[in-house]
């Protein structure tokens, strides 16, 4: 599980989209949910996602990759003390009872 590009740089207000690549090696399905964490704690509240792969569980065949997007922007309100935020995942087993990808 690891995102396409390690950095990318915006302008508050733009959108943007950014694929993580999850790979299953599994020998069977596995279901899993992505929890994010965003940093510094004051600038998660400007980070605004519109699409995420984490508002749900994911559900990946034995063998299977997939890219998985998210879409955000940044709050153009972002105080300017802030340089920097970064959004990261980690990706959690879940019991079966998710869908397929």
């Amino acid at each position: 599980f690891a995102g396409e590009i390690r950095s990318i740089q915006v302008h508050p207000g733009q959108i943007q989209r950014v694929n993580f690549r999850v790979s299953n090696e599994a020998d069977a399905a596995v279901t899993g949910r992505a929890i994010p964490s965003i940093a510094p704690a004051a600038g998660a509240s400007h980070l605004k996602k519109t699409q995420c792969f984490c508002f749900e569980e994911q559900t990946l065949a034995a063998g299977a990759s997939a890219d998985m997007p998210v879409v955000f922007y940044i709050d153009p309100d972002l105080p300017r003390q802030i340089k920097t935020v970064t959004l990261a995942y980690r990706f959690y087993r879940q019991p079966e009872s998710g869908r397929k990808i």
